[in-house]
């Protein structure tokens, strides 16, 4: 289920125009964006629950990080015009595909990213802003 999530993810994010890059995992200890506005997404958890006899709800948790830089933009339009469009560009796109039908073993998927939190944290480059999505992918299964 893992690989089949993070494909539509990736996916998804990848069709957001605003995004110079997106990062299937956390970088690397030393390593840098190769482009900016970026995204990062991983795997955080999993939560299960049996509904009934027959059926679980699963619901795998992901953390999305957008990363833009201020040294080139400026604070100002770094925060309120990069990071503000980018930040509505993906939510936009998640709302849009939250239902995400049923995957390849029959399940049903849904989606929903929401508790955003900003930051701002020191590169070698500079400052760069941060914007951290949850993102709750529920999956009913039969077993």
């Amino acid at each position: 289920m893992f690989t089949t999530l993070n494909t539509k993810i990736s996916s998804t994010l990848a069709s957001v125009t605003e995004l110079a890059v997106v990062y299937d995992r956390p970088l690397a200890q030393g390593e840098v964006f190769t482009g900016y506005p970026a995204a990062v997404f991983y795997y955080t958890g999993l939560r299960n629950s049996f509904e009934t006899n027959q059926e679980n709800l699963k619901e795998y948790l992901y953390t999305i990080v957008l990363v833009t830089e201020t040294q080139v933009k400026g604070m100002d339009a770094a925060h309120g015009t990069v990071m503000a469009g980018l930040l509505d560009a993906v939510m936009e796109k998640f709302d849009a595909n939250w239902d995400q039908g049923a995957s390849s073993e029959g399940h049903r998927i849904w989606w929903k990213a929401d508790d955003v939190t900003m930051g701002i944290f020191e590169e070698h480059t500079g400052l760069l802003i941060s914007a951290t999505i949850n993102l709750t992918i529920k999956v009913i299964t039969n077993d």
